[in-house]
């Protein structure tokens, strides 16, 4: 698991943009393992509320990649326990907002 600076997520499938605003989450999945909504479940059950859900891979058979959006407040707890999650691979994270950040530095 690693996080990522502002310019995107480093991925096989190639470089994912960021936004400034939000936190974002890549995960790694096998459909014969998990699904999707399970995952989706397991980030609300933690608190967080998904603002954008982003399929980026989705290989027959093979594995899948999905990026979830949300609030920066909430990426903490999500992070959690989807590091928690036995069938799902948290590839990378970032939680840090330029905005929040200047916000900080007033």
């Amino acid at each position: 698991m690693k996080s990522v600076n502002h310019e995107g997520f480093s991925d096989p499938i190639g470089n994912i943009p960021l936004d400034d605003e939000h936190a974002h989450i890549l995960i790694e999945y096998y459909e014969n393992a998990t699904s999707l909504r399970l995952l989706i479940e397991t980030i609300e059950i933690s608190g967080a509320k998904i603002l954008e859900t982003i399929p980026l891979r989705e290989e027959p058979g093979g594995p899948r990649s999905v990026l979830f959006k949300l609030y920066v407040e909430d990426a903490r707890n999500a992070v959690i326990s989807l590091s928690k999650h036995p069938l799902a691979n948290l590839k990378g994270y970032n939680a840090k907002s330029k905005i929040a950040q200047k916000r900080r530095n007033r």
